[in-house]
């Protein structure tokens, strides 16, 4: 990073160079649906919450988020503690969670209230439809699992 990326107003990403961006891309969406600038930068480094740390030290807003080799996206905020970031999930979490997380790092530069993640209020119809039958289905998996469960007890 040189002297002219910390002057730029602009969330910092590091992401683990052994992470596709089309891994973590609906985080990079939200970030640009709430049309705030962001940079992100390949390292070597492997913990997302160290990342996120850095990031956001470095960012001239502020604010940062780390996608780390541990399957993890963080968003931090550079007056918290290292290991306090404001969020952290799974990078294998629903897409919609994903874009939220970006959307509410963008939110943070402009002092908006953040997204709940899984808000099915912020779908479009079709995406909404999806959103419940896959927790549907979730919840059918997770009363096959209770009852299997128990009939092998």
């Amino acid at each position: 990073m040189n002297r002219m990326d910390k002057e730029i107003p602009a969330i910092r990403i590091f992401f683990n160079q052994n992470i596709e961006e089309a891994k973590f891309r609906e985080i990079l969406y939200g970030i640009e649906e709430e049309t705030v600038p962001f940079i992100a930068e390949k390292t070597d480094k492997d913990s997302a919450l160290h990342l996120g740390y850095q990031a956001a030290q470095s960012s001239r807003l502020g604010v940062g988020m780390g996608i780390g080799n541990d399957q993890l996206a963080v968003l931090h905020y550079e007056r918290l503690k290292e290991d306090k970031p404001l969020f952290q999930i799974n990078l294998n979490d629903h897409p919609v969670n994903l874009r939220v997380l970006g959307s509410n790092a963008a939110r943070l530069v402009k002092g908006m209230p953040f997204k709940d993640f899984r808000d099915k209020h912020m779908l479009m119809p079709e995406q909404s439809k999806k959103v419940e039958e896959e927790l549907a289905r979730e919840k059918i998996v997770s009363i096959i699992k209770k009852v299997l469960s128990e009939v092998n007890d």
